[in-house]
């Protein structure tokens, strides 16, 4: 673990509300604990079950940061109290209580390693594992594993990824979604009839699918940053969306169970139209088009007739009203991406209206060859630029004000969000003699941090007395190793007077500056902003031995 405080097992310095203890924890009783966890947003709600010194189960409803109350989705935690120095059992995000409560009951449950529903012939590149495995996740609450390669305790490096703590029960199946074709998943699963939820990770997006017997009965969407505090997406358009999808992990969990139905389709109806959107989809990629490429109308200001005649001229099958819609609403140089956040449409309805539009010279991508070239015609001074940062600057730490602070940090978080990349967060305090040390020891630290960081870094006050860091493209690892460079940087650097002072006879020595730092790594620890900036206040103000150090 971290010397600077990455467990995030201490998740918030709020108390938190405890519920009754009960041996086994029924709907209702999950149900009580949800009700008091949506009361009290931000609030962990613990419910401990079990005999002897038994399990924790904690729920938490992060706070939404823009003070609407719009979060729907709650994050449960369950804890082997007798281990409880170890990493959660599993952390997960549902509000579907039989799924949580068959989750609860199977990892408590001696007979979790029942291999009765293995596939007799698993998906070639696919892997099988047991229960005592634990395989990347998404969207879940892994302890950072600490620095040096180490993998903390069997959690595996993912990189910027999402990654979590899987609940592996029974006999799973699993792998890269670069090495097996998810077609070959389903079919797997149909063939077998097999019963459990299949969880797809890509990126900072989620998708479950469950399974009853082989066929589909639910599906949910959650791509957590771009919709922070929204509703995930559900049903038959989310197991269309997952066969997209070229990259990814997947793996396969038996016997859990969803009380949700939300598709109704047939498994072979269902890959036969998934494999016409791929088909489109393909062809649309290879004309340049992705979500984010800007595109334009090549047949501006057409009317409603002359538009239902191209159409219609030899295309595809596709939604005429969505086609309509597509071409009324876009912006010239809109990207698709954006579209769907302005307009919702599920892919199976805006996927083949795009591919049809662009088979007809409607719609098309704007293409390196037409980019417009524009001739140089002068010198532009970028050093305006930098006088216009310092001037944004608090003249008397050179730092940004805490509001300033707030906003990069929101920017950073929707950069995050749509290239899918991490970045981190690290609160801190600076102490002298148990004091906030004088504006002039101040500047030493931001002159340090300068020496240290990267291109893209920033450091501001957070609230009154502490501060902040944003380090985009950062893991915990590297927010660490950039604390450590400025701690040295720092008792390297000669004392300063203040401006205007004279030079002062030598005195005695100062007192050293001492530092706590809590460090929270985006998506890793957390995929909201506001839980994750709260946390690296809480880590940061738990302080065990070696949290702190001088310079």
């Amino acid at each position: 673990m971290s010397p600077f405080g990455i467990d995030i097992l201490n998740k918030s310095s709020w108390t938190p509300l405890k519920v009754a203890s009960v041996v086994n924890p029924t709907e209702i009783d999950l149900d009580k604990v949800l009700n008091l966890a949506r009361q009290n947003l931000g609030r962990p709600v613990e419910l401990p079950f079990g005999t002897g010194k038994g399990y924790l189960l904690t729920a938490i409803t992060p706070p939404d940061p823009s003070g609407m109350s719009r979060v729907s989705y709650v994050e449960w935690t369950l804890i082997d109290v007798e281990n409880s120095h170890l990493p959660p059992l599993w952390s997960h995000r549902t509000t579907d209580l039989a799924v949580l409560l068959s989750m609860i009951h199977l990892e408590t449950s001696k007979n979790a390693t029942s291999s009765a529903n293995l596939p007799a012939q698993p998906a070639v590149g696919a892997q099988l594992m047991t229960t005592q495995e634990l395989p990347p996740g998404g969207f879940l609450q892994p302890v950072i594993p600490p620095p040096g390669g180490g993998n903390g305790g069997g959690m595996a490096d993912t990189g910027n990824a999402a990654s979590g703590t899987y609940a592996t029960f029974g006999v799973n199946l699993s792998g890269e979604l670069e090495d097996i074709d998810l077609f070959g998943v389903l079919q797997s699963v149909s063939i077998c009839k097999m019963t459990g939820r299949l969880e797809i990770v890509e990126g900072m997006r989620q998708i479950e699918v469950f399974f009853e017997d082989g066929t589909p009965v639910h599906a949910t969407k959650e791509d957590a940053l771009l919709v922070e505090g929204a509703s995930a997406q559900k049903g038959y358009d989310v197991v269309l969306e997952s066969l997209m999808w070229k990259k990814g992990k997947f793996a396969f969990a038996s016997k859990i169970q969803a009380k949700e139905r939300t598709v109704s389709k047939r498994m072979d109806a269902l890959l036969v139209e998934a494999a016409a959107l791929r088909d489109q989809k393909q062809e649309l990629e290879n004309r340049g088009f992705d979500e984010n490429a800007p595109l334009f109308k090549t047949k501006a200001n057409l009317s409603e007739q002359e538009f239902e005649g191209l159409v219609k001229a030899g295309g595809i099958p596709a939604d005429l009203g969505a086609q309509k819609v597509i071409y009324s609403q876009l912006k010239p140089g809109e990207c698709m991406h954006d579209f769907l956040v302005r307009v919702p449409m599920p892919m199976s309805i805006w996927l083949p209206a795009l591919f049809n539009m662009t088979m007809q010279n409607i719609v098309a991508a704007q293409g390196r060859s037409s980019q417009p070239t524009f001739q140089s015609t002068g010198a532009i001074d970028f050093s305006i630029i930098e006088n216009a940062y310092h001037e944004i600057l608090r003249p008397e730490t050179d730092m940004l004000s805490y509001p300033l602070f707030l906003f990069f940090a929101q920017r950073e978080h929707k950069r995050s969000s749509r290239t899918r990349t991490g970045y981190s967060v690290v609160i801190f305090d600076v102490k002298q003699n148990g004091l906030l040390p004088q504006g002039r020891h101040l500047r030493r630290v931001v002159k340090a941090f300068n020496q240290v960081k990267g291109d893209l870094d920033l450091v501001g006050h957070f609230q009154t007395l502490e501060f902040g860091m944003i380090l985009p493209f950062s893991n915990a690892d590297k927010a660490l190793s950039l604390c450590l460079n400025m701690m040295r940087t720092l008792s390297a650097l000669p004392a300063e007077e203040e401006e205007g002072e004279p030079p002062t006879e030598p005195q005695e020595p100062e007192a050293p500056l001492k530092f706590s730092f809590g460090i929270v790594s985006v998506p890793e620890d957390s995929t909201d902003l506001t839980k994750a900036i709260l946390l690296a206040q809480a880590n940061r103000q738990s302080k065990p031995q070696g949290r702190y150090f001088e310079a």
